[in-house]
């Protein structure tokens, strides 16, 4: 009798051991998964942070983001999305279009979807795919569309931020292609399109904005020399603030755009009676002006 009570009572204390056990894995399973995706956004916003910084680091950092999302479908576009900018960076375009289309596929997230549009598009850009440019741009413009009519995406910062990325990348990237078929008015019309809403806080794209001001044909002013001083002005801050922040992109990109402006004799000319103080800015070996093209060129190789 006392030996079937003992068993008696052990059931019972195995049985509450055994619920007590999985109440503690329904406890631990959600903080994990939590604990992945919190992970999984650092690692994605370290990547996009890096992007024109260190481009080996960024996609180490997408493909790590892309390892813990195994179960976000959202935060794996995202890191697709991600790895699908440095393939495009490194022109190889048809793996980065089959990784935008696989983030695309990849859960119902409307942003990053307008992300792998906006990416589609620049491939498109660049291989002169015309027909399919606009029709990821017809796309695009339908997502920004339905992302106009559902706010709900605005109480949560990081998806604001994407949202935010995708449309300055949108109106740049058209720009650059209204620019190349030499529609300089919609060209103009895209990048004023950019509110400084957009790149508030995203230094990245703030500095793409300057570089493209300065470089891309995409300043407007009454005369030549107005455009002249005003891209100059562009390229400089964004040289500055390129090589303060470490953004090794933009800073080569910059110099190599204010080697092309400075190779025409009369912007040297220009710039060193209207703008002599910019000039000594970027020049503190004080070398002749004539060899400023070469060496900027030079330094935008290193």
């Amino acid at each position: 009798m006392i030996m079937k009570a003992i068993l008696r009572l052990d059931g019972g204390l195995v049985l509450a051991l055994w619920l007590g056990l999985l109440a503690m894995c329904g406890c631990v399973r959600p903080a994990r998964l939590a604990e992945a995706d919190r992970q999984a956004d650092s690692l994605n916003s370290l990547s996009y942070e890096m992007r024109y910084k260190n481009l080996a680091e960024a996609e180490r950092l997408a493909e790590s983001a892309l390892l813990v999302a195994d179960r976000s479908a959202s935060r794996r576009a995202e890191a697709l999305n991600g790895l699908a900018f440095c393939a495009f960076m490194k022109m190889d375009f048809e793996r980065s279009a089959g990784l935008y289309r696989q983030a695309s596929e990849t859960g119902r997230n409307e942003i990053e979807r307008l992300v792998a549009d906006v990416g589609l598009m620049k491939i498109c850009q660049r291989t002169s795919m015309n027909k399919e440019f606009y029709d990821y741009r017809n796309s695009a413009l339908r997502r920004m569309r339905r992302l106009q009519e559902d706010r709900g995406y605005l109480r949560d910062p990081r998806l604001r931020k994407r949202l935010n990325y995708a449309l300055s990348e949108f109106y740049i990237v058209s720009g650059v292609y209204y620019y190349y078929l030499e529609q300089d008015r919609e060209s103009l019309a895209s990048i004023d399109s950019i509110s400084p809403v957009m790149l508030r806080g995203d230094r990245g794209q703030w500095l793409y904005y300057m570089y493209m001001r300065g470089s891309g044909g995409m300043y407007e002013a009454s005369t030549r020399e107005e455009v002249v001083k005003g891209e100059f002005s562009y390229l400089v801050e964004c040289l500055q603030e390129s090589a303060k922040g470490g953004y090794v992109y933009f800073e080569a990109n910059s110099l190599q755009a204010m080697a092309e402006l400075l190779n025409f004799r009369s912007n040297r000319v220009l710039l060193e009676r209207e703008r002599p103080g910019l000039l000594r800015m970027v020049n503190p070996e004080g070398l002749p002006l004539d060899s400023l093209p070469l060496n900027f060129a030079r330094h935008a190789l290193r």
